[in-house]
């Protein structure tokens, strides 16, 4: 008999949302989780480089899309295969599930986690203005999967170590963590149109009688850690503006550069008294040092003073690129004398107009 049913077309006319069936959350071998992220790095780094292959073909994937109206289907292809195997190691990766993932890279690998991914058609406005329609999206994805990194998730490994299986709120909250991520990349990779889905909306989960799927909402348990997870995603992300800057001193650029150059003067002086009076020894070191004054003098050139400091900031340039030249000069020097000559030149003299008008700029010498 014939099968007359008629074959889907690989670009559905309408955006549907990824889904992930994660399961349930089952008994796992203790072994495995303990040395969880020892044996997961093969696949990271096999997503690592699937990923930076992506990143040239979602590009191009734009601008073919304007033109068609959906991907070249070999990019749709790959990004799919790309997306469905990067959320199965996120599964073992977070313990999820139990089973090694198997390097296959496609959308319909054997696994317990299940990914239905299909391509579709696109809204050609829409993928003009996708990266700014994202935008609202790549702040949620942040913050979820950011709040599931560290320290959350070494909780879990604790939890899931002792237990040998993950507490069914904590596993619904981080499968919804990584359905939704699994959404976002494909919207983000122009694989959908179908915008990623509320974080805390229900979810197609395994019927309890292991026939079919059935929509569950999260648990008030599983929705409070969510929110949890959220929270310390937000924490994340704004310890990564604040902390850096704090680690800076909250320094002006003009001090920044003042004191790198602090920082490579002390180390002249101390390779100085190891050197003593072998001027060989010392050309490279004032060649280094002179390289200092020169990237100094090129760091204020870029920075806008006020009014006011003008002045002394275009004086402090002059003298840094003047004391520059005489350290290259003296570095070149053939004999004894010529080198201290000019060594003298850049160090006395130079040197401390140089120190006077810092002292205008920055109110202390450097």
């Amino acid at each position: 008999m014939v099968d007359e049913t008629p074959e889907l077309p690989f670009f559905a006319p309408y955006a549907d949302e990824i889904d992930v069936d994660f399961g349930e959350p089952l008994r796992q071998s203790r072994v495995t989780v303990a040395f969880r992220g020892l044996l997961v790095l093969p696949h990271l780094v096999v997503v690592a480089v699937l990923g930076i292959v992506a990143v040239p073909l979602v590009v191009l994937g734009w601008f073919a899309a304007l033109a068609l109206g959906r991907l070249p289907r070999w990019i749709a292809s790959y990004l799919m295969a790309v997306i469905a195997y990067a959320t199965r190691v996120s599964a073992y990766l977070y313990m999820l599930a139990g089973q090694f993932p198997a390097f296959a890279i496609s959308r319909d690998a054997d696994y317990t986690v299940r990914v239905e991914i299909g391509a579709s058609r696109l809204s050609r406005l829409k993928v003009f203005f996708r990266w700014l329609l994202l935008i609202p999206a790549w702040f949620v994805v942040n913050f979820a999967v950011g709040g599931a990194g560290l320290p959350f998730i070494a909780i879990v490994w604790l939890i899931t170590l002792v237990r040998g299986r993950m507490p069914r709120v904590l596993f619904s909250a981080l499968t919804a963590v990584f359905r939704y991520q699994a959404r976002y990349f494909g919207y983000v990779t122009l694989v959908t149109d179908a915008y990623p889905g509320g974080l805390f909306d229900p979810q197609w989960v395994t019927a309890p009688d292991g026939l079919g799927r059935e929509l569950q909402r999260l648990s008030s348990g599983a929705r409070r850690v969510l929110w949890l997870i959220v929270i310390l995603g937000i924490a994340v992300f704004i310890a990564g503006l604040v902390v850096p800057r704090q680690l800076g001193g909250g320094m002006s650029p003009a001090e920044r550069a003042a004191q790198r150059l602090e920082l490579a003067s002390a180390a002249f002086r101390d390779n100085a008294l190891a050197c003593g009076q072998a001027y060989r020894c010392l050309e490279p070191k004032e060649r280094k040092w002179a390289a200092a004054f020169d990237r100094f003098g090129s760091d204020l050139s870029g920075i806008s003073f006020s009014a006011s400091q003008q002045a002394a900031a275009a004086a402090l340039m002059q003298d840094s690129y003047a004391v520059s030249r005489a350290l290259l000069a003296a570095s070149s020097a053939t004999t004894l004398t010529v080198h201290s000559r000019a060594f003298l030149k850049a160090d006395e003299e130079l040197v401390g107009r140089f120190e006077r008008d810092a002292k205008r700029l920055f109110g202390h010498g450097l």
